[in-house]
């Protein structure tokens, strides 16, 4: 009877190792699948290349696209003696004059967002920082943050895009440039029709707050024909 109870104690021992080994595999598999349901293709960030580096889900759930600009400023001097009899000598020079970093795209379909730098100054400055929702019914977009008050196309005008290296002379004197505030936008007639409207307060070239008055800015345009 001692003999017998001693070879079924050998032969158990000798199957736990096998059992294990087969175990453990069937175990892994099944953490890994429930890992590939927890985190889906869906939930996962594809970089494309869709006028620059564009992050997107596959259910275009979230979005967000890494992009900038760098604008050069440079100037090539050869003046004639008689300039430099009354002027003196003029240096050449170069600069960049706009050098800017941004990350902007959406969340939940709905949720908009953007942050840019511009890394030109000797203190970088925020340009764009805001949160928004869109697709809200009669207000169409709502922004909240710093951006540009809805004032003149060619302030709203993307510098790429603009005819020279700076804006009209009116518009640097007279038109308000990026504050903070909260601002609604939409169009109507099959987009022939736009407007945006918010309320405003001044800030500096640091984005500090310098007013305690609220300003009440909106913009409408229309395209009849």
């Amino acid at each position: 009877q001692k003999k017998i109870e001693v070879l079924e104690i050998e032969k158990a021992k000798t199957k736990e190792p096998a059992q294990a080994k087969l175990e453990a595999p069937q175990e892994v598999e099944k953490r890994v699948t429930a890992l590939e349901e927890r985190f889906s293709k869906k939930d996962i960030l594809i970089p494309r290349w869709k006028d620059g580096l564009t992050f997107t889900t596959e259910d275009k759930q979230f979005e967000m696209k890494i992009g900038g600009r760098l604008h050069l400023d440079s100037a090539y001097f050869k003046p004639g003696s008689g300039v430099e009899d009354k002027v003196g000598s003029i240096k050449d020079g170069a600069e960049a004059r706009r050098a800017h970093i941004a990350i902007k795209g959406t969340m939940y379909e709905d949720y908009i967002y953007q942050l840019e730098y511009d890394f030109a100054p000797a203190n970088p400055l925020i340009r764009d920082a805001y949160l928004g929702l869109k697709n809200i019914p009669y207000l169409g977009t709502v922004r909240a943050g710093h951006f540009f008050e809805p004032w003149g196309m060619d302030n709203l005008t993307n510098t790429n895009y603009i005819t020279f290296l700076e804006n009209p002379l009116p518009n640097l004197a007279f038109a308000p440039l990026r504050n903070w505030g909260i601002a609604a936008a939409s169009s109507a007639f099959d987009e022939r029709m736009e407007w945006e409207v918010g309320v405003f307060r001044d800030a500096d070239n640091q984005s500090k707050v310098t007013s305690d008055e609220y300003n009440f800015t909106g913009r409408l345009t229309a395209l009849p024909w």
